[in-house]
């Protein structure tokens, strides 16, 4: 690849956690405001443009909708790696509701965010013996009524879907 010839880069992006990958699964896995940034400066160092983002809890590590934690890893990710695109998930959790989860596009309009087009089953499983750990009902719903207020959401802040 070359510099001088733009129809050769590439744009990679870095999902730091996944929708639900915890510590056990992974230790690389961040949790806290500080780890995020550690993470997000370690995926720039290795060339990524861009970080996508499930906010956790600090201490049990589940994915959270609460403003000011979601602040903070922000904050400490662009004060790490401020050259970083920011790429928030609107797929928070499946028991969040609609407004819960388009609230950090509306308040801290990152370049790009996760706009779900579609409903999905959704399971967690253990790898080891198949069997399923959480979610065996569980359908995260994004009904086209929903789909269609987050893309008007996502124009208004300017964030990219």
């Amino acid at each position: 690849m070359t510099e001088s010839n733009p129809e050769n880069k590439l744009i990679i992006t870095a999902a730091l956690t996944g929708a639900a990958t915890v510590k056990n699964q992974n230790p690389a896995v961040p949790y806290t405001a500080e780890e995020f940034g550690d993470e997000a400066k370690k995926c720039l160092d290795a060339g990524a443009s861009i970080v996508h983002l499930h906010i956790r809890d600090p201490e049990k590590g589940n994915p959270v909708h609460d403003l000011d934690l979601i602040k903070a890893a922000l904050e400490n990710i662009k004060s790490k790696a401020p050259s970083i695109l920011i790429n928030l998930s609107t797929a928070i959790s499946s028991v969040a509701t609609p407004k819960q989860r388009i609230a950090p596009v509306q308040t801290y309009k990152p370049p790009v965010g996760s706009l779900n087009s579609n409903s999905m089953n959704f399971a967690v499983g253990d790898h080891k013996t198949g069997k399923v750990l959480m979610g065996a009902n569980m359908i995260f719903a994004n009904d086209f009524k929903t789909v269609q207020k987050f893309a008007k959401e996502f124009k208004k802040a300017g964030t990219k879907p």
